[in-house]
């Protein structure tokens, strides 16, 4: 079984004594997202991602690294705006993955910014994911940061990636 310790590395808890002042910070074009050292970062565009950010693998048995995306999508051809594009994102999730679950789908609003967060689990081969999404739109583009992990380290991940994806920043 895999995770046997009490944390997946580089997801150790972040509470609010936890000092994130020693984190890293990615540049995107247009926007930048602050993560823990332990995390190797991922720049090659693999998934149409701008970057991933993977926790390390916590034995030989580990066969997911859970992790951090951030993907930029253009709205034009996909959808008129936000709302449009959550639908979209939706329909795919209950149309293309394997017993899919939509856990929450809601408006939020965070410094000013208004995000559409996501939740939603997926079967794959050897395991379950779930899969944390916050939604953003600016300029023309949608700005997707997602926390995927398995479902069964969970609540493990949950709040430093939290804390991960609330870093994100548009400038």
């Amino acid at each position: 079984m895999r995770h046997t310790e009490d944390v997946t590395p580089g997801f150790e808890e972040v509470d609010g004594s936890h000092d994130t002042s020693e984190w890293l910070t990615y540049q995107g074009e247009g926007w930048s997202i602050s993560y823990p050292s332990l995390f190797s970062a991922d720049t090659t565009g693999y998934l149409d991602s701008s970057l991933i950010l993977y926790s390390a693998l916590t034995d030989d048995g580990d066969q997911y690294a859970d992790n951090i995306s951030v993907s930029v999508v253009d709205l034009a051809g996909v959808a008129a705006d936000l709302d449009g594009y959550v639908e979209r994102c939706e329909q795919l999730i209950t149309q293309y993955t394997e017993q899919p679950e939509i856990i929450l789908s809601d408006r939020r609003r965070k410094n000013g910014l208004v995000y559409h967060k996501l939740v939603y689990s997926e079967q794959q081969p050897a395991f379950r994911l779930i899969r944390v999404q916050h939604l953003m739109a600016s300029q023309g583009k949608v700005y997707v940061v997602t926390l995927t992990c398995e479902d069964a380290v969970y609540d493990l991940c949950k709040e430093t990636g939290e804390a991960i994806m609330n870093s994100f920043t548009l400038k």
